[in-house]
């Protein structure tokens, strides 16, 4: 039985460290995913060779994604 209680254990503090960590992490995916998104939204809108309809349903999404933030 003693091998059985010789496993580290994880304090509280290391879990909340770890909590923070992918918070953080996911916040950053997060950002990058919203940027990725208002990029294409702006080069679709500027693709001479998408029609007027394409363009101003990007021009649409792009905004609302704007206003969401």
């Amino acid at each position: 039985h003693r091998d059985l209680h010789s496993f580290p254990t994880r304090r509280s503090s290391d879990l909340e460290l770890m909590k923070q960590r992918e918070q953080h992490a996911a916040e950053q995916h997060k950002s990058q995913l919203f940027m990725q998104q208002v990029s294409l939204y702006q080069k679709m809108i500027s693709d001479p060779s998408l029609s007027d309809q394409v363009k101003e349903t990007a021009e649409q999404a792009l905004l609302k994604l704007l206003q969401s933030n």
